[in-house]
């Protein structure tokens, strides 16, 4: 699974139809279609159910769309704080919860050889002891 794959299936849904995403994403229609047709292999399910309408998700396509969201912002909100070089972002205990999922997609997507360093802090208390925390 990669990132664009999940950035495939989300433009999809938004779109209805495979062509319309197709033509948002600037690719082939066929090449849409295999590469969602090589993710849903992968992951053993059906997200989509093909109509002569458009598609519609299924329900195990429902649940991969919010986490496929999900990762898409967490990418572009770690994109954005590596790029800032900012102190590291502090995040709800629910988010932790599939962080480490996360982890998993993020490092085959990088290119070989790349090393990834993460670190993890549990915190307890209110969010002004998250701030003194995060200051030290």
């Amino acid at each position: 699974m990669t990132l664009l794959q999940l950035k495939y299936v989300v433009t999809i849904a938004e779109a209805g139809t495979i062509s319309g995403a197709a033509r948002k994403l600037y690719i082939a229609q066929p090449s849409l279609t295999a590469a969602v047709k090589e993710l849903e292999t992968e992951l053993g399910i059906t997200l989509f159910k093909r109509t002569n309408k458009g598609v519609l998700l299924s329900p195990e396509g429902q649940e991969f769309l919010g986490y496929a969201r999900q990762v898409m912002e967490q990418t572009i909100l770690s994109r954005y704080f590596q790029s800032q070089q900012k102190s590291p972002l502090c995040l709800p205990p629910s988010t932790f919860r599939w962080s480490l999922e996360v982890t998993g997609l993020t490092t085959r997507s990088l290119p070989m050889g790349t090393l990834l360093t993460l670190s993890f802090r549990l915190l307890t208390g209110n969010s002004s002891s998250a701030r003194t925390m995060r200051k030290l």
